[in-house]
C-alpha cells in the first residue's frame, strides 16, 4: 500500500531571482539535488505557516507568502516505502537574503527568473515546472508580480 504525505514548498523571490539550495550528500531523499525550499506538513499545521516555518528552518529566512504557486503529485520511495506526495507550493518575499542553511543542505544560490537555462546550478524539470506554475498563478487568476 502507497502512504500519501501532505508537502510545501517556498518559491522564495527577491528581486527577479529565486532561491535554490542544494541538499546535503548525507541525506536519504534526492542528496546533492537542487530545488526549493521544501518539507513536510506537521498534523493539522495551516499550510503557509508550514511554509514559512520550512523556509525558516532550511534557509534561515523569514518572509510574507504571497500567493499559491500551484500544487504538484509526485511518487517517491524512502526506506522502502512508496509514497504519494502532494507538494502545494507559494512565492514568498522574502525580508532579507541572509540565507543561514541548516544540516540539511549544503549550498544555495539565487537564481534568475528571466533564464533559468543560464543558471550556474543545474534547475531540474520538476523546479522549472514550479517557477512555471508560479509564473502562471496569482491571486484571483492574476500573475503574480514576480
Amino acid at each position: 500500500m502507497t502512504a500519501v504525505q501532505l508537502l510545501v514548498g517556498a518559491l522564495v523571490v527577491d528581486a527577479d531571482e529565486f532561491l535554490l539550495l542544494r541538499r546535503s550528500e548525507r541525506e536519504t531523499f534526492l542528496p546533492g539535488r537542487w530545488g526549493i525550499p521544501a518539507g513536510k506538513v506537521k498534523p493539522g499545521e495551516d499550510l503557509k505557516v508550514a511554509v514559512l516555518r520550512e523556509l525558516r528552518e532550511e534557509a534561515g529566512l523569514a518572509g510574507t507568502v504571497e500567493c499559491s504557486a500551484g500544487s504538484v503529485w509526485f511518487d517517491s520511495v524512502r526506506d522502502g516505502q512508496p509514497w504519494r506526495n502532494l507538494q502545494v507550493n507559494y512565492v514568498v518575499r522574502p525580508y532579507s537574503r541572509q540565507v543561514q542553511l541548516d544540516h540539511s543542505n549544503s549550498a544555495c544560490a539565487w537564481v534568475s527568473l528571466a533564464d533559468m537555462t543560464t543558471s550556474p546550478v543545474e534547475v531540474d524539470a520538476f523546479t522549472r515546472r514550479i517557477v512555471e506554475m508560479a509564473l502562471q498563478a496569482g491571486p484571483a487568476g492574476h500573475a503574480p508580480r514576480l
